[in-house]
């Protein structure tokens, strides 16, 4: 597990501009912009030169708020399949 490199989210994003980016990610989602959406994201995680991550000025609550609305909308998704697979048993 030490070889797994685990990235630390940094929650430092002013909360307005945390909301206000993640709604703007999730309406690209929603939209179906998919490139549009990892622009921002690439946006919300800077690199260096090298192709290094780097701490300042990351956004990574931004991303990992993403993250967690689709994991929410894959398990509504999930939900409702379910529901047509009884019903349609039951029928």
């Amino acid at each position: 597990m030490e070889k797994i490199p685990i990235r630390r989210i940094s929650f430092s994003t002013p909360e307005d501009e945390r909301r206000r980016l993640a709604e703007e990610l999730k309406g690209l989602c929603a939209a179906g912009q998919f490139e549009k959406m990892l622009e921002v994201i690439d946006g919300c995680l800077p690199k260096d030169d090298a192709g290094d991550f780097v701490a300042e000025g990351e956004r990574s609550d931004v991303v990992h708020d993403l993250l967690a609305h689709l994991a929410e909308e894959m398990i509504r998704m999930n939900k409702e399949k379910q529901e047509e697979e009884i019903r349609g048993f039951l029928a």
